[in-house]
């Protein structure tokens, strides 16, 4: 199997390897949609969805002007004292929340975001938003308790890349989604074949997604039962690589179908077939993915309809298809990212990308993928129908970060773990 970098190091990628920035803010900013942000964060660099609408707009009054903070408290702080008094920015995105250590969850509850659905009503221009025209089961993760208060410019699947013939060693051949005792089967199996061979390079993580998929942060439910404690006690001895190179059973960094495919033609170039599945999940019957790169709207903003012109221009069939690199010739897979990252909501960008991506060339331009593997992508790509809101990473922060790395580290024992987890999850639900 190709052995990629993990989804930390394009984070970091993104992070590091984007370093432009431009239209910050001014003392003069009163005309213009306002916009908060970490100094050099990711979602304000050359290549997003910010800097390539500015680099569009020719309307100084529509025009996002940014405003830096030095450190991820400073912007919490002043994003959190300004909303709660009515003000804050125009248009605020989850992953500076996030960075930020701000639940999304919590401001949707407090009611400080405002209707898309409202908006879009008002809307009296003859480029008005038709939502036909996106994937409407991606759409459907931004409606929240009747409200629809973002919509995601792209998604991920939560899929991951096999050899079939090394699949079925494990688990059954026809198992659609992979369930966490399909891991531990797999992970008991290659101990007692003492075999070199891991799960993925950050089988550690497995644990962390586990509590999250027992944690619904939206209504405020979670599940840490006897079954729970059982589970986590089997996922936290899953064999990782770490630091090391070994072989993979499964490929998980799945950003684009670029990158799928890679994969896929690395297994059919040994004779094997290639497998897409769903990640590891409580429910095996849906398939899902994550809604990306997601902007909300102040409720108190006075430029609602001047950030719909962003939201526009983001849903264009001509910037969807930039961002993901839906008309791109050649594969590259050193410089993945910046080929074309992501999956597009727009229905038009959809289809040039994945009728594209099927006649590139992958392996340095030497061979194409199947059609059986293609159909194949394509149709459980067409089953997915949970598009996934990004889970809260200062849930982790506040309560499970330490925690976990003492359970994995033998510093706890199951039940003190468990018993650990509902009472600060309580604590965190209620604040």
């Amino acid at each position: 199997m190709i052995k990629r970098v993990t989804i930390l190091m394009l984070c970091l990628l993104i992070l590091t390897g984007l370093t432009s920035c431009g239209n910050y803010a001014t003392e003069d900013s009163g005309n213009k949609i306002t916009f908060y942000a970490i100094k050099n964060w990711y979602s304000i660099t050359e290549g997003s969805s910010i800097w390539n609408y500015n680099k569009h707009c020719t309307d100084s009054g529509k025009i996002i002007e940014i405003v830096e903070f030095e450190t991820a408290e400073e912007l919490k702080n002043k994003l959190s004292t300004e909303l709660m008094s009515g003000g804050g920015p125009d248009l605020i995105s989850a992953d500076c929340l996030s960075a930020a250590g701000i639940s999304c969850e919590k401001l949707i509850g407090q009611g400080c975001f405002a209707d898309i659905n409202e908006i879009i009503e008002a809307d009296t221009s003859q480029d008005k938003i038709n939502l036909s025209d996106y994937n409407e089961n991606a759409l459907q993760s931004g409606v929240i308790n009747g409200n629809r208060y973002f919509i995601p410019f792209y998604f991920m699947p939560n899929f991951y890349v096999a050899s079939q013939q090394e699949l079925k060693k494990y688990i059954s051949a026809d198992t659609k989604s992979l369930s966490y005792n399909d891991l531990i089967k797999i992970n008991d199996k290659i101990n007692e074949e003492q075999s070199d061979k891991v799960i993925t390079s950050n089988a550690d993580g497995y644990l962390w997604s586990y509590v999250y998929d027992n944690v619904d942060f939206l209504n405020k439910t979670y599940s840490f039962d006897v079954e729970f404690s059982k589970t986590s006690e089997k996922l936290k001895e899953l064999k990782s690589s770490g630091n090391e190179i070994k072989e993979e059973i499964f490929d998980e960094f799945v950003i684009s179908p670029y990158l799928i495919y890679e994969y896929c033609a690395e297994i059919e170039k040994n004779g094997e077939t290639a497998r897409v599945i769903g990640k590891p999940s409580i429910n095996t019957e849906v398939l899902s993915a994550q809604a990306c790169d997601i902007y909300f709207i102040n409720k108190n903003s006075k430029k609602k309809q001047e950030i719909m012109e962003f939201i526009k221009f983001a849903l264009s069939e001509k910037e969807q298809n930039n961002v993901t690199g839906a008309e791109i010739e050649k594969y590259d897979n050193t410089t993945s990212y910046y080929n074309g990252s992501y999956f597009p909501i727009n229905k038009k960008s959809y289809k040039t990308l994945m009728n594209n991506a099927k006649e590139i060339k992958y392996l340095d331009d030497t061979a194409r993928v199947s059609n059986k593997t293609s159909e194949q992508l394509e149709n459980m790509l067409a089953q997915i129908s949970d598009y996934q809101f990004p889970q809260s990473t200062n849930y982790m922060t506040e309560v499970g970060s330490e925690l976990i790395n003492d359970y994995v580290n033998e510093k706890i024992s199951t039940q003190k773990f468990t018993e650990s987890l509902k009472s600060k999850t309580k604590i965190y639900m209620e604040e």
